[in-house]
């Protein structure tokens, strides 16, 4: 630079080129062994998230249990409380303790899943951070356990408002009326009929699920109209009931004949749908609930044996199409 020789501009282009190609080189390095120590963090926190995931459902699972029992316990004691002699205040005694100590193993059931939630949420965001792309299988796994978390949190809340204790100058009448009108939330086991107001009972269950087998019910309690007309008269009567109920509703049509799908207007809260060509409605109201996770309080309303044993089988509860149709007002 201070002599300048000839040829001086040329030397120094090459020494800075050599220079920027170093930094280069360093910068792909550092670059790549981040990105490495990524891929070893994202794996690490997926294998963590599947053992705890793991280990929450057998907590889950002895968290039902126990809660079946300290139900049949509370079931028990109230049965013994109406006899009026010696039994009964003795039974009435156990019945408080039953009660207590179900309420305290509820408070720990309730603060452990709180905290298990927390857990999940966090390793959650750690998998998100570390790895971006290829994760739909993942997310819909995650997706079911957070509706049966939501669903648990839902019910043990449901479940210690009914543990409360009742006033102590209530009547014994009045603990029997009660008890009919608290609903138990469904399980896998069918019951063989269910009227319309316990179905509205079920609806009214923390984040119940409705499916509708559509032209079964419609064809069974309008038959003399067209389709499009059963199909705007269900939709129409669905409306008020899901706004009532709150339930997540799904009315599905067979368009496995069909090339293509009529136009319909889809209320509030109620989603529509029509089986592809080629493919029943059985199928798609099937796929439906087998995609729910076990716990869920999901009810399906159809006349088909064969869909009735298929959602039966899935954890879901068959409902006789008369019953929703008396529920709708006919």
């Amino acid at each position: 630079w201070l002599v300048r020789p000839q040829g001086w501009t040329r030397r120094l282009d090459t020494s800075v080129s050599q220079v920027e190609e170093h930094a280069a080189q360093q910068q792909e390095v550092v670059a790549q062994a981040k990105e490495e120590r990524w891929q070893q963090r994202a794996e690490q926190a997926e294998a963590e998230l599947r053992d705890l995931r793991a280990s929450y459902r057998q907590q889950v699972e002895g968290y039902k249990a126990e809660v079946s029992q300290l139900r049949r316990k509370l079931g028990e004691a109230r049965a013994k409380r109406r006899d009026v002699d010696e039994e009964t205040l003795a039974a009435a005694h156990a019945a408080e303790e039953a009660r207590a100590a179900a309420e305290v193993a509820l408070a720990a059931r309730d603060k452990e899943v709180r905290r298990l939630h927390a857990e999940v949420e966090r390793l959650e965001a750690e998998a998100r951070q570390g790895r971006r792309g290829g994760r739909a299988e993942k997310e819909q796994a995650t997706a079911r356990t957070r509706v049966l978390l939501d669903t648990i949190l839902d019910a043990t809340a449901g479940l210690r408002r009914e543990l409360a204790l009742p006033p102590a100058t209530s009547s014994p009448g009045e603990r029997v009326e009660e008890s009919l009108a608290a609903p138990d939330v469904p399980g896998p086991r069918a019951v063989p009929d269910v009227g319309p107001a316990l179905l509205e009972q079920y609806l009214a269950l923390p984040r119940a699920r409705l499916v509708v087998d559509g032209y079964n019910v419609s064809m069974g309690a309008w038959s003399g109209s067209s389709l499009e007309a059963q199909r705007t008269r269900l939709l129409t009567a669905m409306a008020p009931l899901v706004a009532r109920t709150g339930a997540e509703t799904t009315v599905v049509f067979d368009g496995a004949d069909a090339d293509t799908r009529p136009p319909t207007s889809q209320p509030r809260g109620v989603k529509v749908l029509f089986s592809p060509k080629g493919v029943i409605a059985d199928e798609v109201i099937g796929q439906l609930v087998e995609a729910e996770p076990r716990g869920r309080v999901v009810l399906v309303v159809s006349d088909d044996r064969e869909v009735q044993a298929r959602c039966q089988r899935a954890g879901a509860r068959a409902v006789a199409s008369a019953s929703l149709v008396g529920l709708l007002g006919g």
